[in-house]
């Protein structure tokens, strides 16, 4: 992200917000968000947003209806959260690929930018593990949102 960044545009270009705080066993020696916390946060984030497409309702659906796995992960900082802050975080699919789904977070509190994310999951076969490839009916729901 610049430097020079739009907050009301950044929100405007994610179709899904979530409201969250900061509490106590996520901050670190320092008194801020514990960068890892970024990781759980944002999983939340886009489960939520998956939930609200209606793909993911409980954990079995996570092997029956939405069989994913995490293949990357790349979170870049830019301001610290504190304990009780809350946090904004927003969550948009950036790229379908045949069995690769790529989804963007992007942390704001009190207007500022604090982390952005960038995540990679792989459909899968639930039973063998490997690759295959994203349903139609699943890609077409994702592209819509």
């Amino acid at each position: 992200m610049e430097s020079n960044y739009n907050i009301e545009q950044i929100k405007a270009n994610f179709p899904h917000r979530m409201t969250t705080i900061v509490h106590f066993h996520q901050v670190d020696s320092f008194k801020i968000l514990h960068n890892i916390q970024y990781l759980y946060i944002f999983e939340a984030a886009r489960l939520e947003f998956l939930r609200s497409l209606g793909l993911v309702n409980n954990l079995d659906d996570l092997i029956n209806k939405f069989p994913v796995m995490t293949v990357h992960h790349s979170i870049d900082y830019f301001s610290p959260a504190y304990f009780n802050d809350i946090l904004e975080v927003y969550t948009k699919i950036k790229e379908i690929g045949t069995s690769s789904i790529k989804f963007e977070n992007v942390s704001i509190s009190k207007d500022k930018i604090l982390a952005a994310a960038t995540t990679v999951y792989v459909y899968i076969n639930p039973n063998s593990g490997e690759s295959q490839p994203i349903p139609k009916e699943i890609k077409d729901l994702l592209s819509k949102s």
